[in-house]
């Protein structure tokens, strides 16, 4: 237990520069909210409210938990959270053609948005338990002679035959149970036997070593796999953007950063051609020309874009917002809901509420600078570049200068698991401030 003495000094450490920027944004959120929903569901503020007031004890529960006890468990949590993901594939619900939801009786759970803060968890307590001094090189990362390699490729295979029901790109279970695609097959699993032979002799030279079994890269390559087949496009970004952020953060040599986005550019390319579905091609299309299909995909942008634009300076008045009210703008109270922000109260209100981002970003960013221990100022980056990404691609979402992904817009966007989830990040970042890294 906390004695008294000790439990005032614990109280004494908490961050003032975290927790005034996060009730002045939930504060704005909640305002937001109930004029956003006054044509659909009135009292939808008050439910977002109370969604708040149980993310609150999660945030306080994570918060006074030991260091020690975090580390001891992050793995742990990754690894549930990877469980839970591969149950959404097996018996989760489908919401508009992607099966995202684990849903039991009043209880629905996005088990993708859980994942985001174990996978900050597992990537903190991986890369401090492996922190080369001269930063991570592209063979360091991917490690291909880790037994993880070929055992991830053949569950990669029959993850793809299992899950996919389209018949939308090469991957699709109509090809690979043609004679082509069997024999493509049969290839691919005879490389990855072989592959498995020189794994084992490799992890035999190593003497069992961690690192032999995991690879820094597979941290965030299992749940960015398991997201992408929901399908959820937006979310597995998301993961692959905290991981590569937390990377930069320990390190990555020059030469590797620039083979990386070599790497990735050859693959987005490929992906577009294979890999991507046809509505997330259209996307791309309607993102570079929302005005050519008004109707359909451009819809959504082009409303939000006409919304932002008619707030102009000062915005029309809390309610006043005719797209909102019209019910014109789509997914007001989650997605766009920095679109109907913006009609109401303007462009220098935009203003502000980047602000309180900036200064709540910061503020935990400087926290990590602050403490030793690597594990904390790991937890830190991963949390501050959570919330970054999602204000960035949702923000950039609705004004158009990104494709439409479905991303809320953290703490002000309606919704239980996206709220819960991001207030246990900033759980984890009122630990580093309670306990300091303490061993």
């Amino acid at each position: 237990m906390i004695q008294h003495g000790a439990a005032a000094k614990l109280l004494a450490r908490i961050p003032m520069g975290i927790l005034v920027p996060l009730i002045m944004i939930i504060s704005v959120g909640i305002l937001n909210l109930s004029s956003a929903a006054q044509a659909t569901r009135p009292d939808l503020y008050l439910s977002q409210l109370s969604k708040f007031g149980m993310a609150s004890v999660l945030l306080m529960l994570t918060g006074v938990i030991h260091t020690r006890y975090l580390r001891r468990l992050s793995f742990l949590a990754y690894i549930c959270a990877v469980a839970l993901l591969l149950l959404v594939l097996i018996i989760g619900t489908s919401v508009k053609g992607s099966q995202r939801w684990l849903v039991y009786g009043a209880m629905r759970l996005q088990p993708s948005d859980p994942a985001k803060i174990a996978l900050v968890l597992a990537m903190a307590r991986y890369c401090s338990l492996y922190w080369p001094t001269q930063g991570y090189s592209i063979i360091t990362l991917l490690r291909p002679f880790n037994i993880s390699r070929p055992l991830g490729l053949m569950g990669l295979m029959v993850l793809l035959l299992v899950k996919d029901r389209h018949q939308s790109h090469i991957f699709s279970s109509a090809f690979l149970t043609s004679k082509l695609g069997m024999a493509l097959m049969i290839a691919v699993i005879a490389c990855a036997l072989i592959w498995f032979f020189f794994a084992l002799a490799y992890l035999w030279k190593e003497g069992f070593h961690f690192t032999s079994f995991i690879a820094p890269i597979d941290v965030p390559l299992a749940p960015f796999l398991l997201v992408y087949v929901e399908p959820d496009l937006g979310t597995s970004v998301i993961i692959l953007a905290i991981a590569a952020i937390m990377f930069l953060f320990v390190g990555i040599q020059r030469s590797s950063i620039i083979l990386g986005i070599i790497g990735i550019l050859v693959i987005s390319v490929g992906a577009y051609f294979t890999v991507l579905k046809d509505y997330q091609k259209q996307r791309l299309v309607s993102f570079l020309n929302p005005e050519a299909d008004l109707q359909g995909d451009g819809y959504q942008a082009m409303q939000s874009i006409i919304a932002i634009g008619s707030g102009q300076v000062l915005g029309k008045g809390y309610s006043e917002g005719t797209q909102t009210q019209l019910s014109f703008l789509p997914e007001n109270s989650t997605d766009y809901i920095f679109s109907v922000w913006a009609e109401e109260w303007g462009l220098m209100a935009c203003y502000f509420l980047l602000v309180l981002y900036f200064l709540l970003i910061r503020a935990i960013l400087n926290l990590g600078a602050r403490v030793d221990d690597k594990f904390s100022q790991l937890i830190c980056v991963g949390v501050a570049a959570n919330i970054f990404i999602h204000v960035l691609i949702n923000i950039g979402m609705v004004t158009g200068l990104m494709p439409v992904v479905g991303v809320p817009l953290v703490l002000m966007s309606y919704g239980g698991s996206a709220m819960s989830t991001t207030m246990i990040g900033l759980g984890l970042v009122m630990n580093v401030a309670l306990w300091r890294g303490a061993q």
